[in-house]
């Protein structure tokens, strides 16, 4: 009886948490200074500096509210540690989405936030030397790929703040997590991609926004294939 008092509290915390992130995080976005969603070496336009509304309050503010509402309340079931970092990393990671979505770019400063979130996975993630490793494992799958991308197309197949990004879910979910976002967004993506061009809405040689894909894939890991996975770490 004591230990579903205890669950059933943390999953209202957790999922009044992510009502709160929801709705603050999408007033956050609206405020945060326009040059966030612009490239290093461009200033932003006049339509970025007019435009007050980058979440619209209906649906979109209530959309994403209600998805950190349900996955805080995921993941409190999951387990309460759990559910602190995986919460702060959706909340910054579906920020993200949005940004490369609407504007083609990830802001260093959100990526920050899904940086900040390792710490809540500390404990998940067996000890901050798996972290590392998933880290090192991250950085060195996309430097290979940066460099054959670079080597036969001539160009970087992907942008900075892809990089950085996979980086950082690298150290948060540690090696097995990792691998499986990479593998589950670089399948959507392709897919999306591969739809696009036979629509005829984009060739070979089109960049296509990563962020979302990272979203969908990171939610997919966080809320369903979690457990799994941390049975095969152990």
């Amino acid at each position: 009886m004591e230990s579903i008092i205890k669950v059933t509290i943390e999953a209202v915390i957790f999922g009044g948490l992510g009502l709160f992130f929801g709705f603050g995080g999408s007033w956050f976005f609206n405020k945060m200074p326009a040059k966030w969603l612009c490239d290093y070496d461009e200033e932003p336009d006049g339509k970025l500096l007019l435009e007050n509304q980058r979440i619209k309050t209906y649906p979109w503010k209530f959309v994403i509210a209600a998805f950190l509402m349900i996955a805080g309340v995921r993941f409190a079931l999951i387990d309460a540690y759990f559910a602190g970092g995986a919460l702060i990393l959706s909340t910054a990671l579906v920020f993200i989405a949005v940004a490369d979505y609407k504007y083609s770019i990830i802001p260093d400063q959100l990526v920050l936030f899904a940086l900040l979130s390792a710490i809540g996975f500390v404990k998940s993630n067996g000890g901050i030397v798996n972290m590392l490793i998933g880290a090192g494992i991250a950085v060195g799958i996309l430097l290979l790929i940066a460099v054959s991308g670079k080597l036969i197309f001539k160009k970087w197949p992907m942008g900075g703040g892809d990089f950085k990004l996979y980086a950082a879910l690298g150290l948060a979910l540690g090696p097995y997590g990792f691998l499986i976002v990479f593998a589950i967004s670089t399948i959507l993506s392709a897919l999306a991609f591969a739809y696009k061009m036979a629509k005829g809405k984009s060739k070979l040689g089109d960049e296509l926004p990563l962020g979302p894909y990272i979203f969908v894939g990171t939610e997919i890991y966080l809320c369903l294939l979690y457990s799994y996975s941390f049975n095969l770490m152990l």
